[in-house]
């Protein structure tokens, strides 16, 4: 009897291990990263939420146009229906103040001896639109918060929105707070990033099927 209890402990322990240790191997929290060290602006400037290993193939991808956005105007087709992507990294940073530190998101790492607040949203992050109207988008890649995008002037592509651009880098409103965000390439700037489509994303349309049983004579 004793060497019976002795195995059903044995085995309840051997699971308990096993359930715990797939817990605990599970790394995704979702599509916005922690920081990176950034000695290599062109590092981690690609993102495919299936697999870490797959590249991306760009070719797929379109620039969202004012005409793409006509289009799907015109076919009845709703843009919230449609999978977002931007063709960049963004950096998001802000500095806080040490002695009332708050972070609601991104990670908190000392550049120069500041503490700054980083939120970092890789190259092909999936986002949704919610809110549309003629003057832009309101896209976002995480729940609670969003960019505006806006047609880029004299250009087929809509950019993100913001105030006081300098140097490529331009302020905006996120997560409550204001951050400058800047590209995640060398030299880029943010002017230059921009809202991309699959085609096949946007070409699927609901498909209702209905299929005939056919009448017989009463006889």
């Amino acid at each position: 009897m004793s060497r019976l209890l002795t195995g059903i402990v044995l085995i309840g322990v051997s699971l308990l291990t096993s359930c715990s240790g797939g817990k605990s191997s599970s790394s995704s929290k979702g599509y916005l990263k922690s920081s990176t060290p950034q000695n290599n602006p062109a590092a981690n400037n690609s993102y495919s939420p299936l697999s870490n290993s797959s590249s991306i193939d760009k070719s797929q991808y379109v620039a969202f146009s004012r005409e793409l956005q006509m289009k799907l105007m015109a076919y009845n087709v709703d843009v919230k229906r449609v999978q977002f992507y931007i063709d960049q990294k963004l950096i998001l940073t802000r500095a806080l103040d040490s002695a009332k530190a708050e972070v609601a998101s991104g990670s908190v790492r000392f550049i120069n001896g500041k503490l700054i607040n980083e939120i970092i949203i890789p190259a092909y992050t999936p986002g949704i639109v919610e809110s549309a109207d003629l003057n832009g988008l309101r896209v976002s890649f995480e729940n609670g918060n969003s960019f505006y995008f806006v047609p880029a002037e004299g250009e087929d592509k809509f950019v993100v929105a913001g105030n006081n651009w300098d140097n490529g880098t331009v302020e905006i409103p996120y997560d409550k707070n204001i951050y400058r965000a800047s590209a995640g390439v060398t030299n880029g700037s943010v002017a230059d990033v921009k809202l991309v489509v699959k085609l096949t994303d946007v070409t699927k349309s609901d498909k209702k099927t209905r299929t005939l049983q056919g009448r017989k004579l009463g006889l």
